[in-house]
């Protein structure tokens, strides 16, 4: 299956789970894995407005230079109304962020 560019919030408050409940997991095939991490389908569900659906957050794109065809958006911006916590990820790769 591959990564799709869909954004998954829990649909309740996940629980910890010891070792043998990921085994459990494993053997019913009820999981798959975004960016290596875990991701078991039947507690996220597809939400609207994607990265701008937490309440104080806004986002846009704008073109930078950073590809060659100017008229391509290559640069997302996030922004918060309230300061926190961010971090930033610089990659050469390819992929559709």
């Amino acid at each position: 299956m591959g990564v799709s560019n869909e954004f998954l919030i829990p649909s309740f408050q996940f629980p910890v789970l010891a070792a043998s409940d990921w085994e459990k997991i494993a053997r019913t095939g009820d999981f798959f894995m975004v960016g290596g991490i875990v991701i078991v389908s039947d507690i996220f569900r597809e939400i609207d407005n994607c990265v701008t659906a937490p309440q104080g957050f806004s986002a846009g794109t704008t073109s930078c230079g950073i590809k060659s065809d100017g008229s391509i958006p290559d640069l997302a911006i996030l922004a918060s109304d309230v300061p926190c916590i961010a971090t930033g990820t610089f990659t050469p790769s390819s992929t559709r962020a």
